[in-house]
């Protein structure tokens, strides 16, 4: 929260500094979740709402996540339909 209004009284070595500083803990967070066999572990870097905007793999999840809810959506939807015909169809 204290970060980000912070970046703008720094110096600007020392905003590149935490540039460079946040994309090497964001490499270390993917690395890290890559070899991760818990699923209730998931590390991030300090400031991935900023840095996950421009991160391929970041962007690839989100929207395989939207993809993966649209689907289980529509297999619901289609459950309900079926259950539905069966329902019908002995009745």
């Amino acid at each position: 929260m204290f970060l980000i209004p912070s970046l703008f009284f720094f110096f600007k070595l020392t905003a590149i500094f935490i540039i460079f500083l946040e994309t090497l803990l964001h490499i270390w967070a993917h690395r890290r979740n890559s070899r991760n066999t818990n699923p209730c572990i998931y590390f991030r870097s300090p400031l991935h709402v900023v840095s996950s905007q421009f991160c391929a793999i970041c962007r690839s999840e989100s929207s395989m996540k939207r993809v993966k809810m649209i689907q289980d959506e529509r297999i619901r939807i289609r459950r309900l339909h079926q259950f539905d015909f069966v329902t019908r169809t002995l009745t």
